[in-house]
């Protein structure tokens, strides 16, 4: 690891976003199932796909515009009960997503120049300090929910595990966009939900309803079509590039 970054701003710009992301993830499943959190979060692709084209001016075509509006429409099918019952709060894994988006563009935007661990020094560090201070101001401002407690034994290990857990998981994510395309990468994502809706009712006997599921099924479809026409967009100016012999 070097301790000199060559790209120091935005590598603590990635722990801010990742901080706050996580933040914000942590508090909705407070109040909402981890599955229903989770499942709203996969909006994510489709943020990054109108993000990319509001931002980066890509190109997209009335398909992908499609795509986001099936996946959109999931996500309201999921939110609507869960705004009614506890209100703005069920819109933080939105807000989650939209972050976690801003994460990846500037992957896009500025390609990984430094090494990983180098990466997830700045970025851990920018976090901590960010969560240091927001748990600061939430003890001082006695914030439900947000007050320093000194935790026990059992929940130190818990946060150590949680943060070696994050640790390799975020290094793995920066290792597989450093190989493998965003297009190709991303149906892996839904996985995740198959995941996280196992843990909810195994640990919290937590399980979506049908409404819940048709949302899913809606986002999971919309997230796999857009990754599928990326491809294939991809191929294609791939093989356009390719000179005439």
């Amino acid at each position: 690891m070097r301790l000199r970054a060559r790209q120091p701003v935005i590598n603590f710009l990635r722990g801010i976003l990742l901080a706050i992301a996580s933040l914000s993830f942590f508090t909705a499943v407070k109040y909402m199932s981890v599955a229903t959190a989770i499942s709203i979060f996969f909006i994510e692709p489709i943020v990054l796909t109108m993000l990319a084209a509001l931002i980066l001016k890509e190109q997209v075509g009335i398909r992908r515009i499609g795509a986001i509006l099936v996946g959109l429409l999931g996500a309201i099918v999921i939110l609507r009960p869960s705004l009614a019952e506890i209100g703005l709060v069920s819109l933080l894994p939105v807000l989650t997503a939209f972050l976690f988006s801003f994460y990846l563009l500037i992957n896009k935007l500025y390609p990984v120049e430094d090494d990983l661990l180098t990466i997830q020094f700045g970025a851990g560090l920018s976090g901590a300090l960010l969560l240091g201070t927001a748990l600061l101001i939430g003890s001082y401002g006695q914030f439900e929910g947000y007050e320093f407690e000194v935790p026990t034994l059992p929940q130190t290990a818990l946060l150590a595990l949680i943060g070696l857990i994050s640790f390799a998981a975020h290094g793995l994510v920066v290792a597989a966009f450093q190989r493998g395309s965003a297009s190709l990468l991303a149906p892996l994502q839904y996985v995740e939900i198959v995941s996280a809706t196992l843990f909810g009712y195994l640990v919290f006997s937590d399980f979506p309803d049908g409404p819940t599921w048709i949302g899913i099924a809606l986002i999971i479809g919309s997230g796999l079509y857009i990754a599928h026409r990326e491809r294939k967009l991809k191929k294609k100016t791939q093989a356009d590039a390719v000179p005439e012999m």
